[in-house]
């Protein structure tokens, strides 16, 4: 019994830690590393995975990886299987899981090449195990063989830092994480000038700061996430005088150095306490997309410690949510909703929403249908009809398919090789024509400049004089009553095109020339507006009673305001109008309106409110 209650004492006494002690200005020992198996503590790494865990090894060749406590509690050790470790000076941390095993060390061998070792941080809670490297770095100097005992990563690089000064300065050298092979060129980064040997780095969680651990003590730089700063970048030195400093790495409440005589110190100059909240720097905005689309929800956080992140959708957890940028493919009916981004740090907590509204069909409207050219042209005629995109994207028409009240869904065209829609674009479909033969009949300088003409033939397509239906569908839908577009028209004057009134946002009136933008053909007798409902006609007269024709607007909703796009004509006003029924009332000015100096596209924006809202645009 007497043997048993020894054996626990002693257990008790190395688990203990001692009290803390102030050895310097702004320096305090916090522990003693006293796992008889870990004798120096060669390199620190603070783990991104489990909370209070240090990660260490020793100097030289051995094969474990320890984890301790910031006191030097003995955690757990895990023996390195897939690389013969020489020299193991440092390891670091990339925040997202894996730890950097740096065999960069001299100790007296000649070495064409160092090595860095890449692992998945093991689980502490496991107390032994394997880690297993799953990528190595053979690097190379592009002088001399230097001697090295730090090292950090950053973004998508590893960072070595030279031990012996030479005039007064280490050297930063780095290599691309995403290189290979077997022999990888090191880059000089910086020159830094230091006051004693350079034992090891630490980089802080927000990226802002370097920890450089010397002899003499330990410098700050304030590199802003730019390690090339290093030679301009504000610091501010520690001083703590000890040959054996070694390790180095960021923890909550300063920065952690260990010593070959296996001492913990903890530097808590009030630069070094990493004690800011989650703050977002860009929040994403409310959505509005189409069905199958691929997007992204992103934004940018910022905190220290480096924030935790979690989307949850409808209040669930996402499993794949835990980056700053949500990817959703393929968007489906389902994924409409709120998506909530929650940011946390020991520090605090904040969160930020988006919701995504997802359209079944895009908003494309027929503007212009020609089912009856004139008699008296002088050129090749034939019917033809416009679509104009409302939306705020790019929408291909790849597998679109129209036809008229006769054809349906059974023989319709297929655009096998269709155009795409710009946002406010309208595009010219004719039957039978080139595009070429189109610009001969209306005049090219009656048509706006850059206008798309896609030409089509085959049996029925032809409009009925007597009236007609035209329809078109996009190439999901399967219901010849689930078109994206129709257009109604009746009987017919020849060489007159019915059009849409973007007043009223109705179609079916005749074109009566001088309105929305109707102008006479080149070549003809026939009036209409190719191309031209969001487009005014050419050479307008600012101050004459002549303004160019109504513009096309299209609106995009934020969570706060409603921004109408639009294109002015040089010299005229555009003001923003508004009244709640469509139908009757008066048009009232909302105080918004645009003075147009140059031919452009531009916006008008206003609030956005509950209430159901109409809105033109006058043009003066």
């Amino acid at each position: 019994m007497r043997t048993i209650a020894v054996a626990l004492a002693l257990f008790f006494v190395q688990l203990s830690a001692p009290a803390q002690t102030n050895v310097a200005e702004g320096v305090v020992q916090v522990g003693n590393i006293t796992h008889f198996a870990i004798s120096e503590g060669s390199g620190l790494a603070a783990s991104s995975r489990y909370t209070n865990v240090v990660w260490t090894h020793n100097d030289g060749g051995y094969q474990f990886l320890f984890a301790v406590n910031r006191a030097g509690d003995y955690l757990g050790a895990f023996q390195v299987t897939g690389a013969n470790l020489i020299d193991w000076e440092a390891i670091a941390s990339d925040g997202n899981g894996n730890l950097y095993l740096a065999d960069i060390g001299a100790n007296g061998i000649e070495r064409t090449h160092i090595a860095v070792h890449r692992v998945r941080e093991p689980n502490p809670a496991d107390r032994y195990g394997n880690a297993e490297v799953n990528k190595t770095w053979y690097l190379r100097f592009p002088d001399e063989r230097e001697d090295c005992e730090a090292f950090f990563v950053l973004n998508d690089f590893g960072y070595l830092i030279t031990k012996p000064r030479t005039n007064d300065q280490v050297t930063m050298f780095r290599y691309p994480l995403t290189s290979g092979g077997r022999s990888v060129l090191l880059e000089e980064v910086a020159r830094i000038s230091v006051t004693a040997a350079v034992t090891d780095a630490g980089l802080s969680a927000d990226q802002q700061r370097l920890g450089i651990v010397t002899t003499e003590g330990v410098y700050l730089y304030f590199i802003k996430g730019n390690p090339a700063s290093m030679q301009t970048a504000e610091r501010e030195f520690t001083r703590f005088p000890n040959d054996f400093m070694e390790g180095g790495t960021f923890v909550d409440g300063g920065f952690l150095t260990s010593a070959e005589t296996r001492e913990l110190w903890l530097f808590t100059n009030a630069n070094f306490v990493c004690t800011s909240p989650p703050n977002f720097t860009i929040v994403p905005a409310d959505r509005s997309v189409q069905l199958s689309s691929n997007i992204e929800l992103e934004a940018e956080v910022d905190g220290c410690p480096k924030p935790v992140l979690q989307w949850t959708f409808n209040g669930a957890p996402l499993t794949d949510g835990t980056n700053a940028t949500l990817l959703l493919p393929s968007i489906t009916v389902n994924d409409a909703g709120t998506y909530v981004l929650t940011a946390s740090n020991t520090f605090g907590v904040i969160t930020t929403s988006v919701t995504l509204t997802v359209r079944t069909k895009p908003d494309l409207r027929i503007t212009e249908v020609m089912p009856s050219p004139a008699l008296d042209a002088t050129v090749p005629t034939a019917d033809w009809w416009e679509l104009t995109s409302f939306e705020s994207q790019l929408v291909a028409l790849t597998g679109w398919r129209f036809n008229d009240s006769n054809g349906g869904l059974f023989d319709p065209y297929v655009f096998t090789a269709g155009p795409t829609i710009a946002p406010g674009e309208t595009i010219v479909f004719i039957e039978n024509l080139t595009a070429a033969e189109f610009r001969n009949w209306w005049g090219e300088t009656n048509l706006p400049a850059g206008l798309q003409i896609f030409s089509y033939s085959g049996s029925g397509l032809s409009f009925r004089i007597t009236g007609d239906t035209l329809f078109l569908w996009d190439n999901l839908s399967t219901d010849p009553n689930d078109a994206v577009s129709r257009a109604d028209f009746g009987i017919a004057d020849t060489g007159v095109t019915f059009n849409y009134d973007p007043l009223t946002q109705l179609f079916g009136a005749k074109s009566v020339l001088g309105s929305n933008g109707v102008l006479r053909a080149a070549s003809s007798s026939d009036i209409g507006s190719p191309g031209r409902i969001a487009a005014p006609p050419p050479d307008p007269t600012p101050g004459t009673n002549t303004p160019p024709a109504q513009p096309i607007a299209v609106p995009t909703l934020s969570r706060d305001n409603i921004r109408i796009e639009f294109d002015v004509t040089a010299g005229f006003r555009y003001t923003l109008e508004v009244r709640e029924d469509l139908s009757a009332g008066e048009w009232t000015a909302t105080g918004v309106s645009h003075q147009a100096t140059a031919n452009e596209r531009t916006f008008l924006e206003v609030p956005r409110t509950p209430a159901t809202r109409f809105f033109r645009l006058r043009v003066e």
